[in-house]
């Protein structure tokens, strides 16, 4: 379903983008494309209208400026309601249509062999890329959370403003407008792009799941380019075993493949200790008599002895690795 942009301060006329998404939200696209006439006029007198999906060209620069990483969610949402959600399109001189908001469920659709799809056609294409883009975002805010997608968006924004000719604090107000951040966040994002590829990428998890700011902050920045690839191996190997991508576990990645310092060790010693608190329950509630003197449970003699054993083997393992 198509949402407008809160507060982006995108300018986007041309198409009257604000009003026509507040008419478009509500307007259903749930039913069964069977169902669906093939031409509806909607109340912002955009025509929704039911295409052959080999008339629907997907546009070239989405998955750069947006991805397909969310592609799993909208395979489900097929799957569940048979809906392919709002497909926003421009006509084109060729009589086929180039989709700028929904190109992941048009994606969806081509995987399930779908043959039309009911689409909202918003007029023709410009020849602007620049304005291209400025309504691309404008649909797009707010549902972006990766910070390699929002770093790549500002950047191509800031483009189109330097082909107007809008340089300096002008245009540094505009990005700052469009993107609803300050400038200091503006900057952090475009940082990213000054990385290699390998690190790039470690943007591309949403911002929820890592610690971004201290990435690229603190951290990612410091890794020397011979240990670029070992680090980001090591951080998708954290992330894909499902453990917190927390600050201080990004720290102790870049001490061990940095500095070299042996990390597993010292967390491995911790999961040891726990272990301990839990497996020699008995063993610990062994205590001194008030002379000083430990008395021998005869009836768990044996067991304690055996734990006393197996905790001096860890203790002896704790020892080497703290050496």
């Amino acid at each position: 379903m198509a949402r407008q942009a809160s507060g982006s301060g995108l300018d986007v006329n041309g198409i009257g983008l604000g009003n026509v998404f507040n008419n478009i939200v509500g307007e259903s696209t749930k039913e069964k494309k069977n169902d669906v006439p093939a031409k509806v006029q909607t109340e912002s007198g955009l025509e929704s209208k039911v295409i052959s999906i080999d008339l629907l060209d997907e546009d070239e620069n989405n998955e750069y400026l947006n991805g397909y990483d969310d592609i799993a969610t909208l395979r489900n949402s097929f799957e569940e309601n048979d809906d392919n959600g709002g497909i926003h399109v421009y006509e084109r001189k060729n009589g086929h249509y180039l989709v700028w908001s929904g190109n992941t469920r048009l994606k969806v659709a081509r995987e399930r062999k779908e043959k039309e799809l009911l689409v909202i056609v918003t007029g023709p294409e410009p020849e602007d890329e620049f304005e291209k883009h400025k309504r691309r975002l404008a649909m797009n805010q707010g549902r972006q959370d990766r910070p390699l997608y929002i770093a790549r968006n500002i950047a191509e924004y800031e483009k189109g403003l330097n082909r107007k000719g809008v340089r300096g604090d002008i245009r540094n107000k505009e990005l700052e407008k469009a993107f609803s951040m300050p400038a200091r966040n503006i900057q952090r994002y475009k940082r990213i792009l000054n990385l290699n590829d390998e690190l790039q990428l470690l943007f591309k998890y949403p911002q929820k799941d890592i610690p971004y700011i201290a990435m690229i902050d603190k951290v990612i920045p410091k890794i020397p380019e011979d240990k670029a690839a070992e680090f980001a191996s090591a951080f998708n190997t954290v992330m894909s075993d499902g453990e917190e991508m927390s600050s201080a576990r990004l720290e102790q990645l870049f001490d061990s493949v940095v500095k070299g310092v042996n990390t597993k060790k010292a967390k491995d010693t911790t999961i040891k200790v726990n272990q301990i608190l839990k497996q020699y329950k008995d063993l610990l509630s062994v205590e001194p008599n008030d002379d000083g003197i430990i008395v021998v449970n005869e009836e768990k003699k044996d067991l304690i002895l055996r734990e006393a054993e197996e905790l001096k083997n860890n203790i002896e393992d704790i020892i080497e690795a703290y050496k």
